[in-house]
């Protein structure tokens, strides 16, 4: 094995990578919009003239698109492979019906899919078979090398040190999927004109739906790890080791006892009458979800005078409620005493049942059809008479309704409720070691299948707290977006135009998500206990709720044995409490199984009542889906534009603009709607701040220049013949970018899709700032920029470093040793001045989302042409395109966790230079 030489990653001290170069054959990505494939493509169009008052027209185009599914691992790992065969066709119906009255029918269709196969089970799964059936020699190799079994059920183990799966090569369980999502689209409409109105009226109908499946989480799991079996003697920080190594060392410990954490096999509902399928029934998670959207819409164009024109109209949009066409849309049977928090006994407990079209339950859906989406619009133009050059003066206002179909929420959200799946997990009760690595003759044996205690479609027990609800609020509706603008346009010079705006939007009763199972730490003493416990105290409150339970080594209340000692020293607890993470103990005494008793139990041995953290303790997450969300947009737009003229032309753009929401949306919640992460439950407001599509400046430059060479130009216009061929018709064009940078929110944590932060005053789907200790002026929205420095590191926040925060700040007398367990650091400026902090329990960061931003970019792309003209009726074009000619970094964002040890530093770009070579005969 080659020397590491890649020390971004690992621990810096018995860990690090090795970066190299390796070839594959194309690389695709999740959303289909990768440029690097293997790609054939077939367009056709045909164009008919029927009669004289009708036509008709025609266009196809497919594609088939062939990749790898992955990067292959280091140094002979598997990429499995994946193809996408998009198509679109559509047709229209032109018709003159009078000289006045135009109609036009159109029809689309388009279909965009994806097949992916991990390298185990390439070649499986198009049709009805088994995990194994159709696999290519190479798969079936990799399958009989890496899994084994237990009682026929396939299992991989998952390592958790030095990478996991990538460094040891072993094929992740990833993406085997396939996924088609036709559309249809029908609409006609219907133009007149009457005097100085210019009429249109017409209907649209849209049927779209998404057919897929995947295997990801029926596949049992073998998670290497501690479990109930903690490595010993490693803790804390000393001379050499942090805290954050003790946890690598561990890691690597385990992985070489094959020590088993945990176990995790999925269930799944395809077929209703069918009941589960485990892995051993089907690889498939099969979902097929529909939706189907009509509108009707009228407007008229006025031209009230010569130098006025008035346009309004209205618009009716009605987007169905999406169902499963197997009727496998999952509510729960009452939504109202879940949200408003009941489910808090076994008599009164919530089931979740089918829902929608072809369901038992066909009239109720997921949410109410929303039938009130009018959508007024008006807009002007004003050409002003009384000045000497054109001027023209343009406003506008219009709502529109968003509610179009984004299948993959329903997928994660509904589609995963409890009862239509479950993701069964056990942690093993006795040593248990994966085969082959450690030769201990007393370890248990792997063993599958995991019990699944809930019936398909049954009732979740009260003592489960381990899976998710997705639920839809009982008054959801269609968000809609309000419009404004208004310019001015002016002719400046001949050929020239200067163009100032504003545009601006609103944004709605937009869709969002909400967490209801927030963990409860004010109201119920369990914040004060915690900051007792934490300050090296005993709180009466954790003596009364653990007494008689056995953990940190003894059983409390007996032999001077106190729960508040025991939280501060039990492997599974200290963590929480040396961190100040709350909501994090909190999540934890509301679902632990440790110290027995079962999921909760360390809540039910003393009488404690269920729903004492959380208000619906059936489940783990409860995710409510509304229209609690609310954006604003304002932008100042100035436009010059030349017009081709002396062999050039080009245009000019400067946007300054403003962009505001829920600064907790991440892109990945496009799955299901907007925000998610939360700073503070009690207190949403608290989350707005710039959106990630927030730029401040944006500058945009292209233009095209005819170069003066040739017959007819100022160089060489008497150039003989073939001088003349070589030297005419040449052209150069360019465009220029730059845009200020992404919103940057320092949280403390690891971010995750955007999200980050230590537990201390929620625990689901974390967004923590840090507190800003220093003052507005210590840390300006302005600060932030890119060095490079001499050892090739590049850090973006210069002038700042980190160091440990006090201990004595939070522990006081504590007389076992929190503070070899915590993670906590600050940040201070180059005179040791403390600039941020983290937030004390029960608080967020003061420091507002998105305070920075990150790096900027700029762009530079150029162009050059020649054209020669072979024959009267053929000309040839040879161009060469520079993709960002100057090969300037486009840097990525630095790290924002100030916990973190590579605090600020970028470790990745994009923007590498390309050149393109493109030939054309046209005739």
């Amino acid at each position: 094995m080659p020397t590491p030489n890649d020390f971004t990653v690992g621990d810096g001290l018995n860990t690090a990578g090795i970066s190299w170069v390796r070839s594959v054959s194309g690389d695709d990505n999740a959303a289909w919009t990768s440029q690097n494939t293997n790609r054939e493509q077939l367009n056709v169009r045909l164009d008919y003239q029927v009669t004289d008052g009708n036509k008709v027209n025609f266009v196809m185009s497919r594609e088939r698109n062939t990749a790898s599914n992955s990067d292959p691992t280091w140094p002979d790992g598997f990429a499995g492979s994946q193809f996408r065969a998009p198509r679109i066709y559509s047709a229209q119906w032109t018709s003159s019906v009078t000289p006045t009255v135009l109609n036009e029918f159109r029809f689309g269709y388009r279909e965009t899919n994806w097949h992916g196969r991990t390298a185990f089970s390439d070649g499986c799964c198009f049709g009805e078979g088994q995990f194994n059936d159709g696999l290519t020699d190479q798969a079936r190799e990799i399958f009989d090398t890496y899994f084994q079994f237990s009682n026929g059920y396939p299992w991989l183990q998952n390592l958790q040190s030095i990478g996991g799966n990538k460094w040891m090569a072993v094929p992740a369980l990833g993406s085997t999927r396939t996924q088609s999502s036709p559309l249809w689209v029908f609409s006609d409409n219907v133009s007149w004109v009457v005097g100085s109105h210019s009429f249109q009226a017409g209907w649209e109908g849209t049927w779209a739906d998404s057919d897929g499946w995947n295997s990801g989480s029926l596949w049992p799991n073998v998670g290497i790890g501690d479990g109930n079996f903690p490595i010993e003697n490693i803790e804390g920080r000393f001379d050499g080791l942090q805290n954050a190594d003790a946890g690598t060392a561990e890691a690597i410990l385990n992985d070489l006892s094959g020590s088993v954490g945990n176990l995790v096999m999925g269930y799944i509902v395809n077929d209703p009458s069918r009941g589960f399928d485990d892995i051993l029934v089907t690889p498939k998670q099969n979902l097929n979800y529909h939706q189907d959207d009509w509108a009707a819409y009228f407007k008229d164009d006025w031209n009230v005078t010569q130098n006025l024109t008035i346009n309004y109209g209205v618009r009716w949009d009605v987007y169905g409620v999406p169902y499963e066409a197997k009727g496998l849309n999952t509510a729960p049977d009452n939504p109202e005493l879940l949200i408003n928090g009941g489910a808090n006994n076994p008599n009164d407990l919530i089931r979740f049942i089918q829902v929608g079209r072809f369901s038992p339950n066909p009239d109720r859906g997921l949410y109410p059809k929303d039938w009130n989406n009018i959508a007024p619009s008006f807009g002007f133009s004003y050409n002003v008479p009384w000045l000497d050059r054109t001027t023209v003066v343009r406003g506008g206002f219009g709502i529109s309704y968003s509610g179009a179909a984004t299948f993959l929420q329903y997928d994660f959200g509904p589609g995963r409720n409890p009862g239509k799946s479950y993701t069964a997990s056990a942690t093993p009760t006795e040593f248990t070691a994966a085969p082959g690595i450690v030769g201990n003759p007393d370890a248990a044996t792997v063993q599958f299948p995991l019990p699944n205690p809930i019936e398909p479609f049954g009732t979740v027990p009260l003592t489960n707290r381990r899976v998710d609800a997705f639920v839809y609020a009982p008054d959801r509706r269609i968000p809609y977006i309000q419009n404004f603008n208004v310019s001015v346009e002016t002719e400046i010079a001949p050929n020239t135009n200067l163009s100032v705006s504003y545009v601006g939007t609103t944004g709605v009763s937009l869709w969002g998500e909400r967490e209801l199972n927030e963990y409860e730490i004010f109201n119920n003493g369990i914040l004060d206990a915690f900051n007792i416990v934490r300050g090296g105290g005993t709180a009466p409150l954790f003596e009364d709720m653990f007494e008689g339970l056995r953990f940190g080594g003894c059983v409390i209340g007996a032999d001077g044995c106190t729960a508040s000692s025991s939280l501060r020293t039990w492997s599974q607890t200290r963590g929480w409490f040396a961190n100040g993470e709350a909501a994090g103990f909190a999540e934890f005494l509301n679902s632990t199984p440790a110290a027995g008793g079962g999921w909760g139990g360390m809540l039910r041995a003393n009488g404690y009542p269920e729903d004492f953290i959380v208000i619906a303790p059936q489940f783990d997450d409860v995710d409510v889906y509304g229209n609690q969300d609310h954006s604003t947009y304002h932008s100042l737009q100035t436009q010059l534009t030349k017009r081709l003229s002396a062999g050039f032309s080009g245009q000019l753009t400067y946007t300054w603009s403003k962009a505001l929401g829920n600064a907790g949306t991440a892109t990945f919640r496009a799955r299901e709607d907007q925000s998610g992460a939360i700073r503070d439950s009690r207190n949403r407001n608290l989350n707005k701040g710039p959106v990630g599509f927030h730029r401040t400046h944006a500058f945009n430059a292209h233009g095209v220049w005819q170069l003066p060479f040739g017959p007819g130009r100022a160089l060489g216009a008497n150039a003989p013949g073939a001088l003349a061929r070589i030297i005419e018709d040449w052209q150069l064009s360019s465009i220029v970018s730059w845009s200020s940078g992404a919103p940057l929110s320092l949280v403390t944590g690891n971010p995750l899709w955007g999200t980050g932060g230590l537990q201390t005053i929620v625990a689901n789907d974390v967004f923590n700032t840090p507190d800003l200790v220093g003052g507005v002026s210590s840390l300006p929205k302005s600060f932030g920029e890119v060095r490079v420095g001499s050892d090739g590191n590049i850090s973006y926040f210069d002038g700042l470093s980190r160091e440990r925060e006090p201990a004595a700040d939070y522990y006081g007398s504590d007389p076992d040793g929190l503070d070899r367990f915590d993670n906590l650091w600050q940040v201070v400026d180059g005179s040791g001045n403390v600039i941020l902090r983290n937030p004390k329990p029960g608080t967020t960061g003061n420091l507002g989302p998105a305070w920075l931003q990150g790096p900027g970019s700029l762009g530079i792309d150029a162009a050059l042409s020649k054209s020669v003209q072979i024959r009267e009726d053929m000309d040839f074009t040879l161009r060469i395109d520079a993709i960002n000619l100057l090969n300037t970094p486009l840097w990525n964002d630095p790290n924002v966790n100030i916990n973190s040890s590579s605090f600020g530093r970028i470790t990745g770009a994009g923007g590498a230079r390309t050149f393109t070579l493109n030939a054309r005969i046209d005739f």
